[in-house]
């Protein structure tokens, strides 16, 4: 609308008051884009000054200080006394932030005399309108409590939702911690058992049945504790991924991934290796990844392979672990990589 507008005695006036708009409503890069819009193209010496002012107004809003006490210093020359007093207040307010204590003293005594002057302007005015202009103050006032309470409500609000926030966080971390704490213990129980059980003389057939259950257990504790890890949250969020994001991320979690897993399974893998002594870390890193049913790309990208070579370390495996354990391994339940 602005651009429109030919006569270019009213194209700054109209910036301004999108300006003062954009202002109000928070949009503070719109609001400062328009108010240098209105300086650059303003006429009038007194509409200046008001422009100074909101655009003083508008770095503070966006934190910059010194531009603000730089367009409100100009502001304060203004001819119209409540923009001068306007000006005196902002500064006495920035000074007093900034600790300038000399300047926000030489701001607000200079404040109170010009709103000195303006309200002796006023009682002078009230001769013929008194009832109004006191209405008008008193709702001024009311105005200005209103927005302070309502700051004051705005500052509560967040330090409590902020105070909330912490404490649900705290309470989750210390869940977590509480949980981890359970997996161990049950971890170390489950060991002691599998000990116990090994070095019985119980039957061989009743032995055996009962080491299976216990491993069997064993494994879902292992897959309990990487589940409360980092790189357990790295791997399902690189299997939420597209394709190509997830090549890009994959080197930045991978070493994460794999240390997480090393560390969570190490009963499983020892496990492994006491059935299959011949097999190397890497094949039984590989066993891991199948157990937790990793798709292929990802298995690929975890293990830095190519898909052929995988093959063959399947093939090597298969020849190397007997026939009941491999299909457990890699059974339909998890991913096919041939």
């Amino acid at each position: 609308m602005a651009d429109s507008l030919q006569t270019s005695a009213f194209k700054p006036l109209v910036y301004k008051n999108i300006a003062a708009l954009y202002n109000e409503r928070g949009e503070y890069e719109e609001a400062n884009s328009y108010i240098s819009e209105a300086m650059r193209d303003i006429e009038v010496e007194e509409s200046l000054y008001s422009i100074y002012f909101l655009k003083g107004d508008i770095m503070n809003h966006l934190n910059k200080k010194d531009s603000a006490l730089y367009y409100w210093n100009l502001a304060k020359y203004s001819f119209d006394i409540e923009t001068k007093a306007s000006a005196f207040d902002r500064l006495f307010e920035l000074n007093k932030e900034q600790s300038r204590w000399r300047e926000a003293a030489l701001c607000a005594d200079s404040f109170i005399v010009y709103f000195d002057s303006i309200q002796a302007s006023a009682y002078r005015a009230e001769i013929g309108d008194l009832m109004d202009n006191h209405q008008l103050e008193i709702h001024k006032y009311a105005l200005l409590k209103e927005h302070q309470l309502a700051k004051k409500k705005m500052i509560y609000c967040f330090w409590g939702l902020f105070l909330v926030l912490a404490l649900i966080y705290m309470w989750r971390d210390r869940c977590r911690k509480n949980k981890y704490i359970a997996l161990q213990k049950q971890l170390n129980e489950n060991r002691a058992e599998i000990m116990m059980l090994s070095e019985s003389s119980a039957p061989i057939e009743e032995k055996s049945a009962e080491l299976h259950d216990l491993k069997e257990k064993n494994l879902q504790i292992c897959i309990s504790l990487f589940e409360a890890t980092e790189g357990y949250k790295k791997l399902n969020e690189l299997k939420n991924m597209k394709p190509g994001k997830r090549i890009l991320k994959i080197q930045d979690y991978r070493e994460r991934i794999i240390g997480d897993i090393r560390e969570s399974f190490l009963d499983v893998m020892n496990n492994l290796r006491e059935n299959c002594r011949s097999l190397t870390n890497e094949d039984l890193f590989y066993c891991l990844l199948n157990l937790l049913h990793c798709p292929k790309d990802l298995l690929l990208g975890i293990m830095d392979a190519s898909s052929d070579a995988i093959k063959a370390r399947k093939h090597r495996i298969k020849d190397k672990m007997d026939t009941v354990l491999f299909d457990k391994v890699f059974g339909s339940d998890n991913q096919k990589l041939m």
